[in-house]
C-alpha cells in the first residue's frame, strides 16, 4: 500500500510538456482595422464679466504736532 501512495504522488508532480515544437505554418490574422478617431467638440467659451478692481482705501493723514 506504501508503494501505491508513493507512485501516485510522483506521478502527481511530473510535468507534461511537448515532446517537440509543432513544425506548422504561422496563424494567419487579419490585419486591425484602422483606428480613426474623430475630433471631440470642444464646450464654447464662456467669458465671464470682468469687475473692474475695487478702489484703494483713503490712506490716513500722519498726525499733526503742535507748532
Amino acid at each position: 500500500m506504501a508503494c501505491a501512495v508513493v507512485v501516485a504522488s510522483v506521478s502527481g508532480c511530473a510535468k507534461a510538456r511537448a515532446a517537440s515544437v509543432p513544425d506548422g505554418p504561422p496563424l494567419q490574422m487579419p490585419q486591425p482595422p484602422e483606428h480613426v478617431l474623430a475630433p471631440g467638440e470642444l464646450p464654447p467659451v464662456v467669458e465671464t464679466a470682468h469687475e473692474p478692481d475695487a478702489p484703494a482705501p483713503p490712506v490716513a493723514a500722519a498726525p499733526r504736532t503742535p507748532a
